[in-house]
Parts: C-alpha cells; structure tokens; sequence
C-alpha cells in the first residue's frame, strides 16, 4: 500500500514540474519550487526499500510504525496537491483565469500569484513545508533498518495474467476444480439421501475445517450433484451466513427455496419463522447454511426450532470452522473435511500451473513444483492460490525463487492464521494491484462487490493513476482480471456476453485483506437494539488514523438504532471513504441522518474521496456538502424522502460518479451541475422521470446517463433543456432513455443530436409528451428519422410513438442495425403494421407490447415480398429470424391474423425462425391462429395467456394443434 501511495504522490509531483517547465506556470510563492523539488528526492529515495518493508513488518513493529508514518504523509501530499488543484479548477469554471477553456482534470496545474486567493495560497505552502519536514525524518530514519532495495514489481506478471485471461476462462470459473474428495463426496451424498422414516426434525450434518480446505466447494458439488437435485427438487436453498446477517433475509430466502420463488408480505421475523413451519410439513428440502460461525449460531436457533417436525427426508447442511457449530446444531453425523494428500494437492496444483505448457518445461519444472506443493500443507485454496501465480512465470529461475522466497519464513513466523501463499502472491502484484486488493477490505463478507463499482471506487481513490480516463478503466480491468485469474476474487456472476458483472472474495482471502488494512480501514457494526460493535473502540489510536470506514446496519424492526451522531462519532478526521451499507430488506426502518446531522458528518470528513449513504435515512442534503472538495464518488441511492439537491453540491468540481437510483421523490437536477466538469457517472435509474437544466450540455465528461428528459417548461431561473443539449455529450456510453421526445419543438434537433456518434449499446426512445394530435403523427415520423442510433447498438426500446409506420430510413431492410440483439415495441397505438424485422441479422429477443391498432401479422414482418418467388427461400442467406430466441406480444387488442399467405413450403420451414425457443403471446383476444412456419422452430416453451380464440384452436382437437405438439412445454391460460 505505501509503495503505491508513493508512487501515485510522485506522479502528480512529475506533473507539476512538467506544467512549470512546458507551459511556464510557477509556483505562487518563492521558494516553494524547492520544497517540492526536495520532497519529490525524498520520495524517490525511498520508494526503492519500500517492497522489502512492506514483506518485514509483518514482524517488525518498528518497521511497521515506519511504514504507517510514511503513509500518513502520503496521504497528506495527495490532499495538499488536490487541494491546489481543486482551487485552480473553481477558478476555471467561474471564468477568472485566461486559459478556462483548457479545464484541468487530471493532472496538478499553479496559477500565477495574480490570479490565486491569498488565503488559500499560504495555506497550502505552509502545509507543503511541514511535509518537507516530515519526510526529511522518515528518509534519515530509513538507514537504521537495513532496507534492501529492490526495483519496482515488474508489470510483465499483470500483462501476462490479462493476456491469459482473454484468451481463456479456466481459471475464472472452474471453482469446482475438486481432487482427493471422492470418499467425502460419496458419504455426504449418502447421507442426504438416505431415508428414515423416524425423523421427526431435519438431519443435520456439518462439513468441518480449516478456512481454505474446501468445505464451501465441497458442499457445493454436493449442492449441485443430479441425484441430490433428482431427490429434493426446486426445494434446495443455500444461505452463505457469516458473522452478523439478517434474520429477516434469510427466512425470506428460506420461504422463496420452499415457495416456488414467491414470499407473502411479511417482515417480521415470527410471522416469517410461523410461515416457515407451516410450509416444511408438506415439503421435503435441503437447506445448506454457508460458514456458520460462533458468534452467528446462536441467532440460528429460531430457525432450527422453525424446521422441526419437518416432511421425513428433509437436510440442513452446515459448513463450520469450528467443532464447536456442530455440536450445538446436534450433527449426527459430522464430517471432518482434512488436508489433501500431497498426491492430490499435486494434481490440483499441477492442473492450474502447468496448462498450455510444453513436454520440455514440464520435465523442468516438475521437481521445483512437487517442492512448492508441498508448502500448501495439503490446502486446495493455497494449491489454487500458488497455480495461479506460478501459471505466468515460465523460467525455471521464477520457480526457484517461489520456493526459495523468505516470505514463508516471515508469514509463519507471524501465526498460522497467516497463509504464506497469499502473501507471496500478494507481494507478486504491481503496487496498484496491491491497492487495490487491499481496499477491498473495506466490504463485509461474503458481500457481492460489482466490478464497474469496484473499478470507479479504485479511481476514486487515486490506485488507477493519473490520466484519460479509457486509460484509468482499461488499468482497472486489468486490476480486476488479475486478481480474478489469481484466485483473490471468486464465485463469479456473468453478463450475457461471457463478461464479469460481479465476484466474492473467499473469507480467508477477506481475512488477509483485512489484516493488511488493519491499522487503515476500520469497520462498524449497527444492530437494532444491540451496542455498537467495533473492532476497536472509536477513540483509539488506531481509528484516528483510519483511512476507510465502513458502517453496516442491520435493521430486524425490532429494538432501537442508536443515533446518527453516535454512529459517526469516529475521531478519523481524514478518512477518504465512508460507506454506509444496509445490509438488511429495503424499506426497513434504518439511521436517522437529517441535514444537520449530515452538515456535522461533511465538516468533519473534509478529506473524503468515497461517500455511500445508501444505508442511512437521508431527509435532505446541507450546503455544507460544498466542504467535500476532494470528493470523487457520492452514491445516494434510495432516498425516497430526498426531494431536492442543493446548488452547493455543484461546487464538487472532482465529482466523477454521482448516483441516484430509486430517488423517487427527487424531482429536478440543480441548475448548476454543469460545473461537475469532471462527472463521468450520473445514474438515475429509469423508473421515474427527472427534469435537467439547460447546464446538462457542459457535462462533456459524462460516460454514464440512465436518463435524459426533454423538458417544455422553465425550472426557476433557467430553462429545462431541450434535446439538442445531448449534442455535446459524445462519450456517452451503456444504455439511455431519453423521455419526452413529444415535447420536443424543433424538430432539426434530431439531427444535431447525433446520436449515431455516441457509443451507446442501449437505447430507450419514449415519445411521450403532450403530442397525440394529428400534427404530432407526423413529427413523430420526422423526428425518429433524424434519431438515427449508433449502428452497433444491441439494444431498442421505442415506446408511445404516434406515428402510422415504423420506417425510419435507418430500419429498412437493407440498412439494418447489424448488432442488434433485442428490440422491444411498446404503446405505438397508431401504428397499422408492424415493421419488417425478419432480415434483422443478430436479433435475439423480440418484444411487441400494446400495438392497438395491428390487425394482421403477414409474411412483410417476416422480410418477404407476397408476390415474390419462395424458391429464394433454399439459401441460406435468406434465413428469417435467423438468431431469434425469445417473442413475446402482449396486449394487442385488434389483432386477428398471423400470417404466412400459404406460401411456406413444408422444406422452407427451417429456414423460418431456425432458432426460437420461447413464444409468448398474452391479452390478444381476437388473435385466431398460428403461422404454419412455426412447426418447424426448435420452440421449447409455449405460454398462451387470455386469449380465448386461439386459446380453442390450441386445443388437442383444435385447428392449430398440429403447429403446436411438438412443442415441450405449452401453458394455454
């Protein structure tokens, strides 16, 4: 962590000097220039040791205390240049300084003397020198402690990590890999299965371990396996537990597991528990409780008492560190999950290690690999762990210095709960990587950590470095990806391209983070009706000089909380990220933060860059939020009694991600955001409309815009904004609704939008407005043409439209949108046809809802002409529908006919829709059949909902039957 705050307080060092030699901006005071040139030398004579030390104080206090003092300065450093540079950044944006225009963003500028406040100017010089002076005594004192000096990590390690990962996933997402547990495997399965008709409570049976040794992985094979799925059905629910969970949630998980996916509207806890029982004596489960600790056992009780006298045959499976879990639960019987034979922890390691290797490097390295597996002490995570780090080193050099390296010694000397093998990959990273593993600490266990958030809080804090910002993500994916491959993050969730949307850290891998920030993140428990819960007290040396705070809350709805001030009262008066995380159902009772609450919290953590309120109640933001300078991430998501934002949140010209989800309430954006020059993130989320200020356009940073709305009335002083404000947001990225296009005027500013320019994979298009007349027809028309998207969009919506047609010139069939995946129609009440999408080459999912006026469905939406000659239809390049999966059509009120005009041939049939494996159609009461080209899809499921027509012909003995029996799965409602 120091090696990486030195060398991020050398890069914006660097820069200074650059801006003073290239374009002749000096310092503001005289010899200031000095100061910095001297703390620049003082930086760089000790960033050389830094590796060594960060590897000894794990059993140096001495070192370690080194160590804190030339962090803490560090930190120091990044305030004061931040502080400098925030001050010429107001000064830009109010138009007092010549060069305005060229907006500093990320990177340190010093104005001329003339131009820069003379308080301001003298604080940051006097604080500059007592740094000097700070870092003088930490060079001298670095002598006495025998500091190697060893060159920075080689980022060879990261770049072949990344390279490895693009071209393969194995090592994301085998978290199965599993060796030496046949015999553990066939007990446990046995044991689920087995029958006895005297049980008149769930068995339970406990799988217990060292952390690391594979009870998780274990349980989850056995989870997983087809007999144990064949046995217990839908009915099998896992609930990962750690220390301090949610009562509530869990036995809402439970009820979901038992009920289908469904749970009536209950929060408290008995009723849920009374529900429990009631539905456990008709239905026979497995309920799998995840790493069930001491602490959390005792809260488990009420619901052993829930599951008792349950259907015969029913499972609780507990994963437990410790003996003691499994007596209480009365485990009969217990497993006792060992360390793996060397032969096996070999066959793990050497699965992972030696991929993609050739028969010489395998003869090689073979001997030097036995040696290092034997320092797994038999552990699958440290086999996994260690394979990992040693899959990219190809010299039999590398090996050697694996299995030689003096951090084993070090890590065992420190206690057993210190594994050596995260250590030594650890110190293996780049110093950025090494950051930002470290900061991940800041999360409770077993919490879902979603890698675009992680990767904007890295960049909050400065760990991506300095620069355009496609350079800072591209850091962060490769930071991200490195640790993935190296086993630091797991059980992870994908996106439906294969790409990572979310990961977990593995509690022994939290723990070690822990350990490395624990003199650095601090976190905090809130329970209802129970004392606050922290590792030290508040007062504490320690937590005076954390840097990250975390307050988890958990709300049962029974007890009290304590109060907003209580809970904040830590004396870490520079703390950079405060997250307030409620870790219980939305909507439940939590921390009371009014304004003035809030106003203490902001004058009292000036220095923070991360600020989450999402887990308190926040009544209304104070103009004290202006004090915030340094700030880079606000999330106020689920503020439903947030009403407005103040004007002085638009002075947090550092400001890069701001989010408001599920703000219900907030109705407007301040007129002045358009000074948040460095915004790249506004998230809104879609369910409700928010008005926007003509100022939106300035925001030319912006990657992030959920929504945007047209506005035809005046907000205050200044007009609402019209389209043409999206003009200059050209990096826009992800997916946009933009609302109101009815209200828009001018009709030309379509087509200076430019929406084809904006990287956009997603696109909402809502016509609403206070249109509908005929006029309004025809500007629709007119104005969809002019709305032309990117052409590698993936995603369209087009809802409320008043056009007659769906033709704008970007949607025929020889200009279609060549990407694009998913299309969904919605309320166009007067269109008479629906567009021709047959040809559309990449669509997946077809969505058509609340087309009023459609009456007939002809082989036009298919792509062909009816006087054409069908033979064409033997190319292949002529496949219709040729990657559809999903179509859905709902609420068609007029609709009667789906046609195919008798022209599909039985051999043409394939050739129609070759991939459709799931057709919806609801609320169509006048629909009266199918097309006969549908008997030739790969249809998986059929649902037919209100629709009594086709509901009779769909019959056994109905007309379209034979269309429709081959299909597996028909619903007919």
């Amino acid at each position: 962590m120091a090696e990486a705050l030195v060398s991020h307080s050398l890069e914006q060092l660097a820069l200074v000097c650059k801006t003073q030699t290239e374009e002749q901006v000096q310092l503001v005071v005289y010899h200031v220039d000095k100061d910095i040139k001297k703390i620049t030398n003082n930086l760089q004579t000790i960033k050389p040791v830094l590796h060594d030390a960060e590897k000894k104080q794990v059993t140096n206090e001495a070192i370690e205390s080194w160590l804190e003092r030339l962090k803490g300065a560090s930190y120091d450093m990044e305030d004061v240049l931040d502080e400098w540079n925030t001050a010429l950044m107001k000064l830009q944006i109010e138009g007092k300084v010549e060069n305005a225009p060229h907006m500093v963003r990320s990177f340190i500028k010093f104005p001329c003397s003339c131009c820069y406040p003379f308080n301001v100017r003298w604080d940051i010089v006097k604080k500059l020198k007592v740094l000097r002076g700070i870092l003088d005594g930490i060079v001298n004192e670095r002598e006495s402690y025998n500091l190697e000096t060893i060159g920075q990590v080689s980022n060879s390690f990261r770049d072949k990590v990344v390279l490895e990962g693009q071209k393969s996933r194995i090592c994301l997402m085998d978290d199965s890999l599993v060796f030496g547990r046949e015999k553990e495997m066939y007990d446990l399965v046995r044991i689920l299965l087995s029958k006895d008709r005297r049980d008149k409570a769930p068995h339970v049976t406990s799988l217990v371990g060292v952390g690391g040794i594979g009870k998780t992985t274990l349980a989850q094979c056995a989870f997983k396996d087809e007999r144990v799925k064949a046995h217990f059905g839908n009915n099998r629910i896992w609930i990962s537990v750690s220390d301090t969970f949610d009562e509530v949630k869990v036995a809402k998980a439970i009820i979901e597991g038992l009920n289908e996916g469904t749970c009536p509207n209950l929060n408290e806890l008995e009723n849920l528990l009374r529900y429990i029982s009631h539905l456990i004596k008709t239905t026979r489960f497995l309920l799998v409780l995840d790493d069930v600790s001491p602490k959390g056992q005792d809260r488990l009780k009420p619901f052993m008492l829930a599951l008792k006298n349950s259907v015969s045959g029913s499972r609780v499976l507990v994963t437990t560190r410790d003996k003691s879990v499994a007596d209480v639960f009365g485990s009969v019987p217990t497993i006792h999950v060992s360390p793996l034979s060397e032969e096996h922890c070999w066959l793990m390691f050497r699965e992972i290690a030696f991929a993609e290797r050739n028969e010489h490097q395998r003869k090689e390295l073979l001997q030097i690999g036995k040696e290092i597996v034997v320092r797994c002490k038999g552990l699958p995570l440290a086999a996994k762990i260690l394979g990992g780090l040693i899959r990219f080193k190809t010299r039999k050099e590398e090996w050697q210095q694996i299995l030689d390296n003096k951090i084993w010694e070090l890590a065992d000397a420190a206690g057993t709960e210190l594994f050596p093998h995260l250590f030594l990959s650890y110190y293996n990273f780049p110093s950025e990587i090494r950051a930002c593993f470290a900061y991940c600490s800041i999360f409770p266990k077993n919490y879902v950590m979603e890698k675009d958030t992680l990767i904007k809080l890295w960049m909050a804090q400065g760990y991506l470095g300095l620069g355009p910002y496609g350079e800072m993500v591209s850091r962060g994916e490769e930071c991200f990806l490195t640790l993935a491959v190296s086993s630091f993050f797991q059980d992870f969730e994908m996106h439906h391209d294969g790409s990572i949307r979310s990961c977990k850290m593995h509690d022994e891998v939290h723990d070690f983070a822990q350990f490395l920030t624990k003199n650095e993140c601090v976190t905090m428990e809130v329970i209802h009706g129970s004392e606050l819960k922290t590792e030290a007290t508040l007062s504490s040396s320690r937590n005076m000089n954390a840097r990250h705070l975390t307050i988890t809350i958990f709300s049962s709805g029974d007890g009290f909380l304590p109060e907003a001030d209580t809970v904040f009262n830590f004396k870490a008066t520079k703390s950079r990220t405060l997250l307030a995380l409620l870790m219980s159902e939305k909507g439940r009772s939590t921390i009371d933060c009014g304004p003035p609450k809030l106003a203490n919290l902001f004058l009292k953590f000036p220095c923070l860059r991360t600020l989450d309120l999402r887990g308190v109640l926040v009544l209304g933001i104070p103009s004290q939020v202006e004090k915030l300078i340094h700030l880079r991430y606000l999330d106020l998501s689920a503020q439903g009694n947030l009403t407005e934002l103040p004007e002085a949140l638009c002075s947090l010209c550092n400001l890069q991600t701001l989010k408001l989800n599920n703000c219900y309430n907030l109705k407007q954006l301040p007129k002045a955001i358009g000074k948040l020059i460095n915004l790249m993130h506004l998230h809104m989320g879609t369910q409700h409309s928010i008005l926007m200020p003509i100022s939106i356009g300035r925001l030319i940073c912006l990657r992030t815009l959920d929504q945007y709305t047209v506005s035809s009335i005046v907000l205050g002083e200044n007009e609402g904004c019209s389209l043409k404000e999206l003009e200059n947001l050209n990096e826009l990225q992800g997916q946009l609704t933009i609302r109101r296009l009815g209200d828009v005027r001018d009709l030309r500013e379509a087509k200076i939008v430019q929406l084809k320019k904006k990287r956009l994979n997603g696109l909402h298009l809502s016509f609403d407005g206070n249109g509908g007349n005929e006029k309004q027809m025809f500007n629709d028309a007119l104005l969809l043409n002019g709305l032309e998207p990117h052409p590698y969009i993936e995603a369209l919506t087009i809802t409320d439209y008043h056009g007659t047609r769906l033709a704008p010139n970007w949607m025929t069939p020889r200009l279609v949108l060549t990407k694009l995946k998913k299309l969904y129609l919605a309320s166009c009440k007067n269109l008479e046809s629906l567009p021709t999408l047959g040809t559309w080459p990449s669509l997946q999912e077809l969505s058509i809802y609340s087309i009023t006026k459609v009456k007939k469905v002809g082989v036009e939406f298919l792509g062909l002409n009816v006087e054409g000659n069908m033979r064409k239809l033997e190319s292949p390049s002529l496949v219709l529908f040729p990657y559809l999966e999903k179509l859905h059509f709902q609420n068609m009120d007029d609709w009667e006919e789906w046609d195919d005009a008798g022209l599909i041939r039985w051999e043409d049939v394939n050739v129609i829709l070759p991939r459709l494996s799931e057709l919806e159609i609801s609320n169509c009461p006048k629909l009266k059949g199918l097309p006969w080209y549908l008997w030739g899809s790969p249809i998986k499921q059929l649902n037919i909902v209100n629709c009594p027509i086709l509901k009779e012909a769909c019959q056994k003995e109905g007309e379209d039957w034979p269309k429709i029996c081959f299909i597996p799965s028909v619903k007919i409602n």
